[in-house]
């Protein structure tokens, strides 16, 4: 098997290093896209969270007055 020539050697090399650094920029970008998107998932959570518990407790402050309680006769 025959060496490969010099200047196809620095072609490979040159293409290998472009497209490394192209694969490292492209998971970069996949990294944050990802980290945006779990921290305004997670937001969304915490203010459907927040809702339920404020709606929760208007439900229960409303339904404090239509209770039925005992007097204390």
């Amino acid at each position: 098997m025959q060496k490969k020539s010099k200047t196809k050697q620095k072609k490979d090399l040159a293409r290998g290093k472009k497209k490394a650094a192209k694969e490292l920029k492209k998971s970069k970008s996949n990294k944050i896209k990802s980290i945006r998107r779990k921290n305004r998932n997670t937001k969304e959570r915490q203010l459907k969270n927040e809702t339920f518990r404020m709606e929760d407790e208007i439900r229960k402050i409303q339904n404090r007055g239509l209770t039925i309680r005992k007097s204390g006769v």
